[in-house]
């Protein structure tokens, strides 16, 4: 009976570690619209977890829920084998803001001169990407506990830009990938009305993120009338 309890504890010592230790992968749709707004505006994400097994979620679950707040509205929506990783899919909202936010997943805007281009004008936003301190400050706690540290090794940001305006709108970012091609530079790219293109950013962006520095991350043009 004592040996039992013993496995029975290193078991969920061990899978504590597997949670704590995990990769985990940001994905955040933004729709082109809600950057040239004033006031905050929610925005739907999700948050991939990496774990053991996806047969043995329920085991995660709660720990999971439990880093984030209120506010985000946290709810896992499902399980995906992904090669040899098993990703739980945990559902957010996020927050797109001009200047507060008490979200754990932000994205906050900036405001940068109107440029001229081919006898056009346009208005230009930035996002700037930021996981809340306090977030964060549960995320470590619950890896401290099991002798981790948050690397930015194991973290993806990556964007699923929508462009919801009635014209195509120009996109500006550096090393990243579009659609899974690498760019140094993606400069003033045409993005087609309705269309939608993925920007998967690299791990000096997650690095930057994690130590609240707000990187800018791809700015987006609109044309004035």
């Amino acid at each position: 009976m004592k040996l039992f309890t013993v496995l029975k504890g290193f078991t969920l010592f061990v899978m504590t570690i597997a949670v704590a230790g995990c990769k985990s992968d940001f994905n955040i749709d933004v729709y082109s619209s809600d950057l040239f707004l004033n006031e905050n505006v929610d925005t739907p994400a999700q948050m991939m977890v990496e774990i053991p097994t996806c047969s043995s979620r329920s085991e995660y679950e709660g720990r999971v829920l439990a880093l984030f707040d209120a506010g985000s509205k946290a709810k896992i929506v499902g399980c995906e084998e992904q090669g040899m990783n098993s990703m739980l899919v945990v559902s957010i909202a996020a927050e797109i803001a001009t200047e507060n936010s008490s979200r754990d997943i932000i994205l906050f805007r900036e405001n940068a001169d109107n440029v001229e281009q081919e006898g056009q004008t346009f208005e230009v936003r930035g996002l700037k990407p930021l996981i809340s301190p306090n977030f964060l400050a549960r995320v470590n706690s619950l890896m401290q506990e099991n002798m981790q540290s948050l690397s930015y090794e194991k973290i993806t940001i990556q964007f699923s830009l929508n462009n919801d305006e009635r014209e195509n709108v120009l996109i500006t970012s550096s090393n990243l990938w579009v659609n899974g091609n690498p760019y140094q530079r993606f400069y003033r790219q045409e993005l087609q009305r309705r269309e939608k293109i993925e920007l998967t950013f690299s791990n000096v962006m997650s690095d930057l993120v994690i130590r609240g520095e707000q990187p800018l991350a791809v700015y987006v043009y609109r044309k004035i009338d």
